[in-house]
């Protein structure tokens, strides 16, 4: 099964004349051939993330509706 998925992929692939279908794809394929994003990220930054989904299972949260209004200051 997976043989004749890969052909068939290739065959369509190697036929395309779509720019923007190929250009997706190779931003996949680059995707998927890097680094995960979370090892990229500084100590800084993973300690954030750590502590904002901390924060969540503890339910310290609060609606977006709420923190525009606070960034908006019209408290």
């Amino acid at each position: 099964m997976k043989t004749k998925v890969r052909e068939e992929i290739i065959k369509w692939i190697s036929t395309t004349e779509d720019e923007e279908l190929l250009e997706t794809l190779l931003q996949i394929k680059e995707s998927s051939d890097s680094v995960d994003w979370f090892d990229a990220l500084s100590e800084i930054e993973k300690k954030s993330i750590k502590q904002g989904s901390a924060d969540h299972e503890l339910g310290n949260t609060f609606s977006s509706e709420d923190f525009w209004r606070t960034v908006s200051g019209k408290e």
